[in-house]
């Protein structure tokens, strides 16, 4: 899953920590799918639950926005997620928290047209092995059947 990884870890823990200077300024502009519910670390094995509790505590120090961590045996974590396969424990980190990511988009979006940012919106797609702009393309008249670029290179996608 990445956590393991010290660079992924602080990337994540220090996004989860700017959502809540975020959260708050994007509201203006809309709802952002973002909520406060928990999460859940599940495992039939107690001592990989063991060890995630483990690591959590460990990390808890310098994450408060994680909140308070308790470990919940199968019959309390199917009550707090009624989907959850009877049987599996958890471990429950009380700041988890979701995001719909179009909302917040939307809002990111609103926000930004409001601060003056102009909007460009691009339908990427692949002609020929080469990445376009299909609505620059349609604007130009092209049936989709022409090359992308005649200088070979043009239009290639930067992770290519």
């Amino acid at each position: 899953s990445g956590v393991d990884d010290p660079v992924f870890y602080d990337l994540y823990a220090g996004g989860a920590r700017y959502y809540r200077e975020l959260i708050p300024q994007l509201s203006a502009f809309g709802e952002t799918g973002y909520r406060r519910s928990g999460a859940l670390c599940v495992s039939a094995d107690r001592r990989e639950l063991d060890a995630i509790e483990h690591m959590l505590h460990q990390r808890a120090a310098d994450a408060p926005e994680a909140g308070p961590i308790k470990r919940l045996p199968p019959a309390a974590a199917h009550r707090l997620f009624p989907p959850l396969r009877k049987g599996l424990g958890a471990v429950r980190i009380a700041g988890g928290a979701r995001v719909d990511g179009r909302r917040l988009a939307a809002a990111l979006l609103a926000g930004a047209r409001a601060h003056g940012a102009v909007v460009h919106r691009a339908r990427l797609g692949r002609r020929l092995g080469r990445w376009i702009d299909r609505n620059e393309d349609r604007r130009a008249g092209h049936s989709g059947l022409a090359p992308a670029a005649a200088d070979g290179g043009a239009g290639q996608h930067p992770g290519e």
